[in-house]
């Protein structure tokens, strides 16, 4: 299993699994020091114009044309069944708390969408992994923008 979260959030003591920053900085503002998957890292032009966008636009509507760009651009022509065998049993980091958008919670959902797996978002407490919720609409508009690209997604139900 593949599971995300924030740094801000594990301690790297308590940490048991293999882990992978797709930050911007590659985590180094935590104090990350471990392995970076620098090909789920948006291109610093679409990041900014998302972080603008917000500004100006309704922030619901600058996370759909974030997720629609990202897509498009990251993860569009990869290979959700080898990349999920390569994070397999490994935590996928970025800084944005649980609740709020990231694009690693982007990430998780395309796995869940493509390959029917459950990507949870954790935190460590005394050792112990506990399972937080992402943002539900995330997931719903990365459907729709895999659906318009023709794409088949496989969900639980």
């Amino acid at each position: 299993m593949i599971y995300t979260g924030c740094f801000d959030r594990f301690d790297p003591g308590d940490l048991e699994f293999n882990t992978f920053s797709i930050a911007m900085d590659r985590g180094k503002l935590a104090g990350y020091t471990g392995e970076v998957y620098e090909d789920f890292i948006p291109h610093p032009g679409l990041y900014y114009r998302w972080k603008e966008d917000r500004k100006v636009k309704d922030p619901k509507e600058a996370d759909r044309e974030f997720i629609e760009r990202y897509y498009n651009a990251v993860l569009k022509n990869k290979n959700a069944e080898k990349l999920y065998n390569k994070f397999d049993e490994s935590l996928i980091l970025c800084y944005e708390d649980y609740y709020k958008f990231s694009y690693r919670h982007v990430v998780a959902d395309w796995f869940e969408l493509m390959l029917n797996e459950k990507v949870p978002e954790i935190e460590m407490i005394d050792g112990k992994a506990y399972q937080l919720r992402r943002p539900a609409y995330i997931k719903e508009m990365l459907t729709d923008v895999i659906k318009e690209d023709n794409v088949k997604v496989y969900r639980k139900r």
